[in-house]
């Protein structure tokens, strides 16, 4: 656990927005479409980056990717 004496350390729980393109790709992907895989992954991973200096731009403590590959929580459980 990450302690702190001086300020409250500050995360966020949840999904966050995903750029209309990477939301497409994940539907599409998630819905058994056709799609291409290398764009998908590479795409995928530059939202991912945007998100993550996003969060640290903000001042967010604890920095995750923001779900960007999945549609809904039970996209845990599918996969």
């Amino acid at each position: 656990m990450i302690r702190s004496t001086g300020r409250i350390r500050v995360t966020h729980q949840g999904t966050l927005p995903k750029p209309d393109d990477v939301r497409q790709m994940v539907l599409d992907r998630e819905a058994g479409k056709p799609y291409d895989e290398g764009a998908y992954n590479r795409r995928l991973q530059s939202a991912i980056r945007e998100a993550v200096q996003l969060q640290l731009d903000a001042g967010i403590d604890s920095i995750n990717d923001g779900e960007l590959s999945k549609v809904l929580f039970s996209s845990y459980v599918n996969e």
